[in-house]
């Protein structure tokens, strides 16, 4: 499920309407329609919707990869999946625009390497 799905199945199980979300969050009702069928928003626009539906980026995520289980196994080849599950949502983007796995590794290591 992605990020904008998550969002509004989270504000409808929360008995939200979009213009309460919006408003708490401070973005116009249409742009949270938009978010919520598939536009793309910067981070600070998640926390800003997260923070209006009561829950941490952490849930989003966690909820988001709790519904990716099931692909994860079947969608990702083996060689995305030995990463590990904290780059699955990068990998399994990578994987769509079709870039291949040691080129994912490679990226994936450059940026580990450059926390330490």
């Amino acid at each position: 499920m992605k990020i904008g799905e998550q969002i509004k199945k989270i504000r409808k199980e929360k008995q939200l309407s979009q213009k309460e979300v919006s408003k708490r969050a401070n973005i116009s009702q249409n742009f949270l329609s938009e978010i919520e069928n598939g536009k793309s928003c910067g981070i600070s626009t998640i926390e800003s919707i997260c923070s209006a539906l009561g829950i941490t980026l952490s849930f989003l995520f966690k909820e988001e990869y709790e519904d990716m289980n099931y692909s994860i196994t079947t969608d990702i080849s083996s060689e995305l999946q030995e990463i590990g599950i904290e780059y699955i949502a990068l990998a399994k983007e990578f994987k769509d625009k079709n870039i291949p796995p040691e080129v994912v590794k490679k990226i994936l290591d450059a940026f580990s390497s450059y926390d330490k």
